[in-house]
C-alpha cells in the first residue's frame, strides 16, 4: 500500500516551473527518507505542498488515499518543521512555553513533556522568545516540535541549518532514538548528503524539475561502485570517468555480477563501493 503519493504534480512560481509533472510514492508507513537535491531544486516547495502549506499547484497529493488539500480529516497527521510552517507573527510574539501549550490543539499526538525535556537537553528555556533565538536555535526548536509531534508523517526541511557539530550529532542521535521508539515516516530534505547518509532507509533525488531517483538505500548501495584501472565497462551505466595519475576511475551505477568482478580484476582493476555523497555528485554533473 502506498502511504503518501504525489501524482502528476506541477508547481510554478509565476512563469518559472519548479517541479514538472512528477510522480513520487512513499510506499512504507515507516522509514527515514532523504529528499536530496541541489539548492533551489524544489525540495522545500515539495514539503510545503505535502504538508498543505502551499495549495496552488497542478496534480494531486494523497495520504492513505485521501487528498491532503484542505482535508480536515488529515489535520494533525502531517507535521513539517520549517520556518514557513506557522504564521510568523505567532512565533515571533510568543515564548517557547506558549508555543508548546498550543501545539496539542493542532496535533493531538504532541508530547509536551518530551518537548520540554528536549528543550532542556539542548540548552533552551521555556521563557525564551522564539524571535530572539539565533538561527541555529530556531532550527532546534522546529526539530524538537517535529520529534514531539508524533505525527505519522513528519517532515524536516534542512534540519541542520545553523547547528554546530555538537548539536548536529545530538539531533541525529535523538532522531534515531525517537524513530526506534515510535517508527513512522520521516522525510528529511537536505543538500548536505554526508551528514545524513548513515541514517536513511530510502533516498529520493530531485534534479531538473523531476524525480531522478527513488529507491531504498540498500538497493542503491548494491549498484554504486568506483572502479580504478581496468578496461572501460561499455555495457554498464558509467556515470563519469576521471583520470587519477596514469589510472582511470569509473563511477558506475549498475549491478555487477561475479563475472564482472572477475573480469575487472583480471584486467588489473579494483572495485570499491561508492558512497551516497559521491553518487549524488556524479548524478548532478552536467547541470
Amino acid at each position: 500500500m502506498v502511504v503518501l503519493a504525489v501524482e502528476q504534480l506541477t508547481k510554478k512560481y509565476r512563469s518559472k516551473v519548479v517541479l514538472e509533472d512528477i510522480d513520487l510514492q512513499f510506499s512504507n508507513e515507516t522509514g527515514i527518507y532523504g529528499l536530496l537535491g541541489r539548492n533551489g531544486v524544489g525540495k522545500t516547495t515539495l514539503l510545503k505542498m505535502i504538508s498543505n502549506q502551499s495549495v496552488h499547484y497542478q496534480g494531486r497529493i494523497t495520504y492513505d488515499g485521501q487528498s491532503v488539500h484542505e482535508n480536515p480529516a488529515l489535520e494533525g497527521k502531517i507535521f513539517c518543521a520549517m520556518n514557513f510552517g506557522f504564521k510568523d507573527d505567532f512565533f515571533l510574539q510568543n515564548k517557547l512555553k506558549t508555543i508548546l501549550q498550543v501545539m496539542p490543539i493542532a496535533y493531538p499526538t504532541f508530547d509536551v513533556d518530551y518537548a520540554k525535556r528536549l528543550l532542556e537537553d539542548f540548552g533552551l528555556r521555556l521563557k525564551d522568545k522564539y524571535r530572539k533565538l539565533s538561527s541555529g536555535n530556531k532550527t532546534l526548536v522546529l526539530n524538537i516540535l517535529a520529534l514531539a509531534s508524533g505525527c505519522p508523517v513528519t517532515l524536516f526541511d534542512e534540519p541542520t541549518n545553523g547547528l554546530d557539530s555538537v548539536n548536529r550529532e545530538k539531533f541525529f542521535k535523538e532522531l534515531m532514538a525517537n524513530y526506534a521508539k515510535k517508527p513512522r515516516l520521516f522525510i528529511l530534505s537536505t543538500h548536505l548528503i554526508q551528514e545524513v547518509q548513515n541514517y536513511l532507509t530510502d533516498v529520493v533525488i530531485l534534479k531538473d524539475k523531476q524525480v531522478l531517483l527513488n529507491e531504498p538505500l540498500e538497493d542503491i548501495q548494491e549498484k554504486s561502485y568506483q572502479i580504478i584501472g581496468g578496461e572501460t565497462l561499455s555495457d554498464k551505466n558509467v556515470l563519469s570517468t576521471e583520470q587519477l595519475g596514469n589510472q582511470s576511475i569509473q563511477y558506475v551505477f549498475d549491478r555487477l555480477s561475479e563475472e564482472d568482478f572477475e573480469e575487472i580484476q583480471q584486467a588489473g582493476g579494483s572495485v570499491s563501493m561508492m558512497d551516497l555523497q559521491t553518487l549524488f555528485n556524479r548524478l548532478m554533473e552536467g547541470e
